[in-house]
């Protein structure tokens, strides 16, 4: 009697009758099944049959590197947020602030004319009192001292008067920066105000942080008039700070951005 050779290792119709195939390991059916593979497709040719083409070595190409968002969006001289967003150049920043100080002046202006007359008035009848106190031989500087600007009523008024301005610019700022991301100048010369490194995000400003931010700029506003240059020692750091923030910026944690609009392709 002569023993047959075994069948090589591998996948063969299940000898228990089932439709699927059962593993040979060499030596016995293992409990291993599987379904059997589908039929190869008429003119089909295994991958180990098919030709090779070798591809030259100087056409290929190397895949790119993965680039972060907004990687696409044009350098500014004064860098971008983390995700690409240009940030706002210094003239940009004058320019706007110069623009909400006009508007707000205006309207104090009209809301506080009355105000601002008695203060004008005030202010004459001071000056015109020591121009004759001068022409009778007085000094100046015995007419015009820090006594006699206190007692004179003027000065009181001009205080409360910066003081509802400063005030004011701060509600103003608050509300232009929770409903669009930035003051009317601001939007006027296409300037966001957004959370740190957040430059894509710059439809609005959440409300406690454009709250943060208003109040830290009157903060220094009013602090500017016992630390002289406190305000423009502010407005200066942009030149030099990394993220080109401002003290109130610093505080809220906040960056201006000048978001740049994508042309639509023709």
């Amino acid at each position: 009697m002569t023993n047959a050779t075994p069948p090589p290792m591998g996948w063969y119709p299940d000898p228990a009758g089932s439709e699927q195939e059962r593993y040979w390991d060499g030596e016995r059916w293992t409990r291993n099944l599987r379904n059997p593979p589908e039929p190869e497709p008429a003119g089909h040719v295994p991958e180990t049959l098919a030709p090779v083409t070798r591809v030259p070595s100087s056409a290929r190409q190397t895949p790119p590197a993965p680039r972060h968002a907004g990687a696409d969006a044009p350098r500014s001289k004064w860098g971008t947020t983390t995700d690409g967003v240009p940030l706002a150049g210094w003239w940009w920043r004058v320019l706007s602030t110069v623009i909400d100080f006009v508007l707000v002046w205006v309207i104090v202006g009209i809301t506080m004319r009355a105000k601002i007359a008695s203060i004008m008035d005030g202010y004459q009848t001071f000056l015109e009192d020591a121009m004759r106190k001068v022409s009778a031989g007085a000094s100046p500087s015995d007419v015009i001292t820090a006594q006699a600007l206190a007692e004179a009523g003027f000065v009181l008024d001009m205080t409360n008067l910066m003081g509802a301005v400063i005030i004011s610019q701060a509600i103003y700022q608050f509300i232009m920066l929770a409903a669009c991301a930035g003051s009317v100048g601001q939007l006027v010369c296409g300037l966001r105000v957004v959370t740190i490194n957040q430059g894509q995000d710059h439809r609005r400003l959440v409300w406690w942080r454009a709250l943060l931010r208003a109040t830290a700029w009157a903060c220094v506003e009013f602090g500017n008039q016992v630390i002289v240059l406190l305000t423009p020692f502010s407005y200066f750091m942009p030149l030099w700070q990394r993220s080109r923030q401002t003290i109130h910026d610093a505080i809220a944690g906040t960056q201006v951005v000048r978001p740049v609009r994508q042309r639509n392709a023709e």
